[in-house]
């Protein structure tokens, strides 16, 4: 049975997200790049219409057909929201220590690991052969997106402890690591036959997609109070 709790909070999540980092990346006071936000924006903006079309799919047909126009806008929104993140630590100076780097380097296997054998365990239905090939190839790079946003949020959580961007970032990582647990999540859960939306493994989507508008929020707040030093 087809569960709607979750679709208001998630659409208005997600809207609210993609409205909050568009405001950031048009604004000229953002101090810590737009690219980031423009990035975090569209991925959000086809994130929102994928979940849409699915839900449609879902509670209209009872049936999601594979591949859809929605899978294509999903692999898009993954790859703006990898992009975004990105562009969160790149041209930044990272003073990690070796631990540290020891650290990030083994959250990215365990992530990896954690994603090949999610990825690859096989589900409860069999299809077609090319099917199956393709069905494995958007699947991966759903895991192998996830595991770099996991990757770049280790990173924030160690390297941005201080600073006036301290906050958001931490916002951001707890956004990509709420990602990671509910991707994965979902993708196993999928695989049982008794499985239906609206299951608590989503509500990790509507968590990172508030996380992305709390952090949006809080830096756009934090640029607006800072002003430049003026020459005297």
């Amino acid at each position: 049975m087809v569960s709607l709790r979750h679709l208001p909070v998630a659409v208005g999540a997600i809207a609210l997200a993609a409205g909050l980092c568009l405001r950031n990346w048009s604004s000229p006071k953002i101090f810590s790049g737009r690219s980031v936000w423009l990035g975090l924006a569209i991925g959000s903006i086809c994130w929102g219409l994928s979940n849409l079309i699915f839900g449609y799919f879902d509670i209209f047909t009872k049936e999601i057909p594979f591949p859809t126009v929605a899978d294509w806008t999903f692999v898009a929104s993954y790859l703006f929201l990898a992009w975004g993140m990105a562009m969160s630590v790149m041209g930044r100076r990272l003073n990690l220590t070796l631990v540290q780097w020891f650290l990030v380097v083994s959250v990215s296997l365990v992530g990896l690991a954690i994603g090949a054998v999610v990825t690859l365990f096989p589900g409860s239905e069999a299809s077609g052969a090319e099917l199956d090939l393709l069905r494995l190839a958007v699947s991966a790079v759903y895991a192998l997106v996830d595991v770099w946003m996991l990757i770049v949020a280790t990173i924030l959580l160690m390297a941005f402890s201080g600073g006036k961007a301290a906050q958001s970032w931490r916002l951001l990582a707890g956004a990509g690591i709420a990602m990671f647990i509910g991707d994965l999540g979902f993708n196993f859960a999928i695989k049982s036959p008794d499985y239906a939306t609206g299951s608590w493994i989503e509500w990790f989507w509507v968590l990172a997609f508030s996380l992305f508008g709390m952090a949006a929020a809080l830096e756009f707040d934090i640029s607006a109070r800072t002003t430049p030093r003026r020459r005297n």
